[in-house]
């Protein structure tokens, strides 16, 4: 039995984008799966507005703003 998980997501293309990944993949693993969670988080948060009290969705838009920030830095070192 096999499992496996996907990520995607948009990037500015670039003439040398495929090298770049292959060069450094765990670094755009780590990209990906930031982006992936800040989508998942930023998901969460809206669904929980309609239920969830003020302090929880304060914590969660404090996640969604860490995951962003985290996403930022990523793609600084990806330019660098």
């Amino acid at each position: 039995m096999w499992t496996a998980e996907a990520w995607e997501m948009d990037c500015v293309w670039m003439d040398n984008l495929e090298s770049r990944i292959a060069a450094n993949p765990a670094l755009w693993l780590a990209k990906v799966k930031s982006v992936t969670a800040s989508e998942e988080a930023a998901a969460e948060l809206e669904r929980l507005k309609v239920t969830a009290t003020d302090d929880a969705v304060c914590e969660l838009a404090e996640l969604v703003a860490y995951l962003t920030e985290a996403v930022v830095e990523l793609s600084t070192m990806i330019t660098a």
